[in-house]
């Protein structure tokens, strides 16, 4: 089988994961593993030799993230320096830290692209039972002062749960009441962190995931441009393997290709202490460090990173959940970092991207495998 993978010469995007403190504590943070562990991070001149490569490397987008980017007291001269270089720049947080002289700031910053804000409910009771006791008001101001100087470049971010999901169209009437912005993007919550732990209890059931799921064209007529996130995209995914199973499935000879994530094609994430990782939710699959390296030398060379870089030549037969489905034709083989959360294995299936999880034949979690799981976790804390 001819290789379907070319390796480009640097990547074009970088995740950054520039702290490893955040002022939460999140239950359905995916990076929660790492934060606030007294890990030391790079430096302000650290960082800004590091930028410099990625300069020389041509790297055309950065996306600055955490823990929470903002509790860095570096953070606007880091930014102020990398304006001064070609990439663009998007920006997650959870703008409890941001004043108005920040939020001022940021707005004179032209290369500033997306400013992604996190937004698990509409008013305070529901955002504050993901996000902790007092963090409503602080969260508001920070995000009326980022759209007071940044209008349209303001996002925002919702991971759904069990604790969230009858507020969705609250939240969305929330974002229109705010004027000119990004909109907001409706996610499933993605195993890893502080998630791992309380998944089974934060996250929806398949039923109430399918029925989610199925809800997406009423709210996208009613809403439009206004909404998106993987909810949506899991509705028209479905949707394609339903119309094509019926159109092809007498046809097809061949699985299909692992297409679900892509991120080390042209993305790697950076972290806090250095550590080069596949993306932000494998954290503990260490490709390498920039302190010890040139990332030039770890996009090419990692031994982890080409491991990784084996999904792409796969085809569904490759996962041995996945080897007799019928379905295996039309579908994407999904997230990694889920697989890697479920299975222990990047080569292996993501329920969330299943189609026989969404058509109930197959359950998400069955519950042998929730209380191993959970014994898991036990045992790491």
């Amino acid at each position: 089988m001819k290789s379907r993978l070319h390796i480009l010469s640097a990547p074009t995007s970088i995740f950054l994961a520039i702290s490893g403190r955040c002022n939460m504590n999140c239950k359905h943070c995916n990076v929660g593993d790492h934060q606030n562990k007294n890990i030391p991070e790079l430096t302000t001149e650290q960082w800004k030799k590091f930028f410099d490569e990625l300069e020389e490397l041509k790297v055309f987008r950065i996306r600055i993230s955490g823990g929470e980017p903002f509790v860095r007291k570096d953070i606007y001269e880091l930014m102020d320096y990398m304006q001064e270089k070609h990439f663009w720049i998007d920006i997650n947080t959870n703008a409890t830290l941001i004043d108005e002289e920040g939020a001022r700031r940021i707005g004179r910053y032209p290369k500033v692209g997306n400013i992604m804000v996190s937004l698990d409910g509409s008013n305070e009771k529901v955002y504050e039972m993901l996000r902790g006791k007092g963090t409503w008001k602080k969260a508001v101001k920070g995000i009326e002062n980022l759209i007071r100087y940044n209008g349209r470049r303001v996002s925002f971010y919702c991971t759904v749960t069990k604790y969230n999901v009858d507020d969705i169209e609250n939240m969305i009437e929330l974002v229109k009441s705010w004027g000119q912005t990004g909109g907001i993007k409706f996610n499933f919550i993605i195993p890893g962190g502080n998630a791992d732990i309380f998944f089974k209890y934060i996250s929806l059931n398949d039923k109430e995931r399918r029925d989610l799921i199925n809800r997406t064209p009423e709210l996208k007529e009613k809403y439009g441009n206004l909404i998106s996130g993987t909810i949506f995209d899991s509705y028209y995914m479905f949707k394609r393997i339903e119309e094509n199973y019926k159109k092809f499935k007498d046809k097809m000879k061949e699985p299909a290709y692992i297409t679900g994530c892509g991120t080390v094609r042209n993305e790697v994430t950076v972290r806090f202490e250095g550590n080069v990782t596949p993306c932000d939710r494998l954290s503990h699959m260490v490709c390498g460090n920039i302190l010890e390296q040139s990332l030039k030398d770890i996009w090419l060379h990692s031994p982890v990173l080409n491991e990784f870089r084996k999904r792409l030549d796969m085809t569904l037969d490759d996962f041995e959940e996945c080897r007799d489905c019928e379905y295996k034709y039309f579908c994407t083989g999904g997230c990694p970092a889920v697989s890697m959360s479920f299975r222990n294995t990047i080569f292996g299936y993501d329920p969330l991207s299943c189609y026989k999880v969404y058509t109930l034949e197959k359950e998400f979690l069955p519950e042998n495998e929730f209380n191993e799981r959970k014994q898991q976790q036990e045992i790491k804390s």
